[in-house]
């Protein structure tokens, strides 16, 4: 985890084709981009990635945390309490092409992604399929191919004021 003193500038990290498989933390489980940082990932594969006890299974951005994937990053069988595959908290998402799949929230909000706290994310070309909000729920048909809402949750996605 890379932490910045005050009054300096955070970093910023670009990956090309990387690989996160098997990851796991309280919160963000592949990556946590935090503190004004920014990450650019191009044709990255994060996959079966969970957090334990928070949210963005694959990738979490909290406060001023911005995330740019492009290239055809995919997302695949990532778990949180919410935002399965990808959780902004208050942070800035730009997804071109992405693929999020099989995203799973347990019992929190947005099976593959969650919008929440000021979060400003953008969508281009994106596919979010069979994600699910809550295991516990059997599978239905919803505008979200192959995902499953839970009440008013979001199965693929969910944008909320909290």
């Amino acid at each position: 985890e890379a932490t910045f003193p005050s009054g300096t500038q955070a970093g910023t990290l670009l990956l090309e084709r990387a690989t996160f498989r098997d990851c796991s933390a309280v919160e963000g489980g592949a990556m946590r981009v935090d503190g004004a940082a920014v990450l650019t990932a191009v044709g990255c594969d994060i996959a079966d990635c969970s957090a334990s006890g928070g949210d963005g299974g694959g990738v979490l951005a909290p406060a001023d945390g911005e995330v740019r994937m492009s290239g055809g990053c995919t997302l695949r069988d990532c778990t949180a309490d919410s935002g399965g595959a990808l959780a902004f908290h208050g942070g800035v998402g730009d997804l071109d092409g992405a693929n999020l799949l099989g995203g799973v929230s347990l019992g929190g909000k947005g099976g593959c992604l969650v919008a929440k706290e000021g979060a400003a994310v953008t969508l281009r070309g994106s596919v979010l399929r069979d994600c699910l909000d809550s295991p516990d729920i059997p599978a239905v048909v919803s505008p979200c191919a192959g995902s499953t809402p839970a009440a008013d949750s979001g199965g693929g996605l969910a944008v909320a004021h909290d």
